[in-house]
């Protein structure tokens, strides 16, 4: 019998485990946002638990981790999204701005 901490069992665990690491490394790859890392990280660390399943001590600090990595996951997306929105609308004020620039070039000669 198939000793089982989480609703599925550990075969299908480490399969998903797998699966999600390299989805969430390809998404860092193409989108450069560093909480798709740390999830690429952090989920495939549920996999420690297996190590000893009568240590209630590592399982206790594996889930500790876990909620840092995620809320650390959490932090790094927003912040990184503030970034991204901050220099999206100083590019588009640049355009902006150079466009009316070459109208009144247009408008001079």
């Amino acid at each position: 019998m198939e000793i089982s901490i989480f609703p599925i069992g550990e075969t299908k665990h480490i399969i998903f485990c797998v699966i999600a690491c390299i989805f969430f490394l390809l998404q860092f790859f193409r989108t450069k946002h560093w909480n798709q890392l740390i999830l690429a990280a952090a989920i495939p660390l549920t996999l420690l638990v297996y190590i000893d399943t009568e240590n209630k001590t590592l399982f206790h600090a594996v889930g500790i981790v876990e909620a840092v990595l995620l809320f650390a996951a959490l932090i790094v997306s927003i912040v990184q999204g503030h970034k991204e929105a901050v220099k999206e609308k100083a590019e588009k004020a640049a355009k902006e701005a150079a466009k009316k620039a070459a109208q009144e070039t247009e408008v001079q000669a």
